[in-house]
């Protein structure tokens, strides 16, 4: 191979990049609690929080994109790891939940972060 050819790297392994980024959330969410617990100052949650919700968020969109194959069928690997880590995940979205329940009650917020979503015209029928 001549030093003009170029190589392209291959994309990650999507199962390694969903455990990678399960275990950055789960760590974010664990130091988010104990600053929470231990009366840190807002300044100090705020960035993490958003990080927390960054890559929360970079998560799930992962999750969507390779839990099925080209031809919309799910993908058993994939399915699998879930399946195998399901307590796992249940745990983190409650310690993100609670962090930002938390958060949100010492009066730090992230936008676009906590609270119920609504579908689109759902929040007035559930208020009254």
């Amino acid at each position: 191979m001549s030093s003009t050819d170029s190589v392209t790297p291959d994309p990650p392994d999507p199962i390694n990049e969903l455990v990678r980024l399960f275990d950055e959330a789960r760590s974010l969410a664990g130091e988010v609690g104990e600053q929470l617990a231990t009366g840190a100052a807002s300044e100090e949650l705020t960035a993490k929080l958003k990080r927390q919700a960054d890559t929360t968020t970079r998560l799930h969109s992962l999750l969507a994109e390779f839990s099925m194959d080209k031809t919309g069928r799910p993908r058993p690997e994939v399915l699998s790891l879930l399946e195998q880590m399901r307590s796992e995940f249940e745990a983190l979205v409650k310690a993100t939940a609670d962090n930002h329940e938390s958060a949100s009650v010492k009066g730090v917020r992230v936008a676009g972060v906590g609270g119920r979503p609504y579908a689109r015209g759902q929040r007035n029928k559930q208020d009254g």
